[in-house]
């Protein structure tokens, strides 16, 4: 099992193959700042490699789960615009979207539990969990333009999830959301009554996820990750490749002979 980094502005704890990750700025609405970006990304590349970690949770401490972007923290770029480092603010925002990418790519399944708000930032982290659960008080939006800033590193990934027709609505006009059309239009995949029925609902969901194959659960992530991006020839033989990696493996030879003997294969856990 892999060691976690030390993180201050997020809190974590590994119990059960389930990484629960919790931004911990209350008093700030969660919003993102270089130090959570950096745990974040931290985190993430510490467990890349590691297959008892099944699943993370990203939650949001107190009222919100994420406001986006530290907007306190933007004075530090004036700053630089002022002084003609456009290279500096570049390298900032683009680590951002290297976190969103990381998060998107990771080889376990990635649960997003929201309440509250999820701006900007945060929505791009939504978009990027594998599942997203959201209490019926949540609501979405990119109000990156009211601030006369593009949503630059998030909306490629909201896009993605949500499609470039909803996501121009979104990025060009200050819409906001709410859970249920956030849930119409495929940003979330469950809605809860309130935050309080979120932690059942993400339990429920971590049994289905403790009783799937982690490494199989790898693989596909990878073909879906590739999904649009890669000719779908290339994209197809290299998928047919890797199933034949996986039917020689102990995985795949584990689930066969439990499914044949009528048993849970050794891999599934408990929740």
């Amino acid at each position: 099992m892999s060691a976690l980094p030390a993180t201050a502005a997020i809190r974590s704890q590994l119990a059960g193959g389930v990484l629960s990750l919790t931004m911990d700025r209350p008093e700030a609405r969660n919003a993102l700042t270089a130090e959570v970006v950096k745990e974040f990304s931290a985190v993430f590349q510490a467990i890349r490699q590691d297959r008892t970690v099944r699943a993370v949770v990203i939650r949001g401490a107190g009222a919100d789960f994420c406001a986006g972007g530290d907007i306190k923290g933007f004075q530090a770029n004036f700053q630089a615009a002022q002084s003609g480092d456009t290279t500096a603010i570049a390298a900032q925002n683009r680590r951002y979207g290297r976190m969103l990418q990381i998060l998107a790519e990771a080889p376990q399944v990635t649960i997003a539990a929201v309440q509250g708000n999820a701006m900007g930032g945060g929505m791009g982290l939504v978009a990027c969990a594998d599942v997203a659960i959201a209490a019926a008080d949540a609501k979405f939006g990119l109000p990156e333009i009211t601030l006369g800033l593009p949503p630059a590193q998030v909306a490629a990934f909201v896009a993605r999830r949500i499609g470039l027709g909803q996501m121009r609505r979104f990025a060009l006009t200050n819409t906001r959301l709410d859970a249920a059309e956030a849930l119409r239009i495929g940003l979330v995949h469950v809605v809860v009554p309130d935050a309080a029925a979120l932690d059942g609902a993400v339990a429920a969901l971590l049994k289905q996820v403790k009783g799937v194959a982690p490494g199989a659960v790898a693989t596909t992530k990878a073909l879906l990750n590739q999904l649009g991006a890669t000719p779908l020839d290339s994209l197809l033989d290299e998928v047919a490749y890797g199933f034949a990696a996986a039917m020689q493996g102990a995985e795949a030879r584990e689930g066969v002979a439990a499914f044949i003997a009528k048993r849970k294969p050794a891999w599934a856990q408990d929740p």
